[in-house]
């Protein structure tokens, strides 16, 4: 219950709304959360939560962690509910374009899920659409966070446009970002 968004609904917090609580709970679910440390983040997260339902960060935590645990099990449930916390993120903060760029990653993510896995076109493009007019919504908020560029390269990539996602990639790389090696060589073999 405890490693679950939100207690899993299991939990009705009856504390005060307490935000100082919240952002301290939430700062060290960030760090657990750059550590590796999901378990322990989602724990600290739903703490910040309980203490205060307004704070955006802890659902871009549930998001981010969703994200992740897709690559482990239950892809296209986990995806959903990375798009679901994500969408509620930027519900209360529309113009935070990190928040946005991870949302379309997120449907990126469960676009290239319903494609490769369940040959579901429709399903498919319908993620994909949904994170190509996010992705410039991200841009447009945010143009100097390298992973929104860097997973539009993505997104272009799954979407078979190896042009756009060979220029958003060099985008990126001037910006700092470190693609792994293995995305580059994809790349590259598909720009052949």
């Amino acid at each position: 219950m405890n490693e679950l968004p939100m207690y899993g609904g299991q939990h009705n917090p009856t504390v005060e709304r307490n935000p100082d609580f919240s952002r301290d709970a939430t700062q060290r679910g960030w760090e657990a959360y750059y550590q590796g440390d999901l378990d322990t983040a989602i724990k600290r997260f739903n703490q910040g939560w309980m203490f205060d339902r307004e704070n955006p960060e802890v659902y871009w935590g549930f998001g981010l962690i969703m994200g992740q645990r897709s690559s482990q099990e239950s892809p296209e449930q986990n995806l959903k509910e990375s798009i679901r916390f994500l969408h509620m993120a930027t519900e209360k903060v529309p113009e935070n374009g990190r928040i946005i760029g991870d949302l379309a990653f997120s449907n990126t993510i469960l676009g290239h899920y319903y494609n490769s896995e369940k040959k579901n076109n429709n399903l498919a493009n319908e993620h994909f659409d949904k994170a190509s007019d996010l992705f410039i919504k991200a841009f447009k908020a945010d143009s100097q966070y390298p992973p929104i560029v860097a997973n539009w390269s993505v997104f272009y990539f799954y979407t078979g446009d190896y042009l756009k996602a060979k220029s958003k990639a060099d985008e990126a790389i001037k910006m700092g970002y470190q693609f792994s090696p293995a995305y580059i060589k994809d790349l590259e073999d598909n720009l052949q």
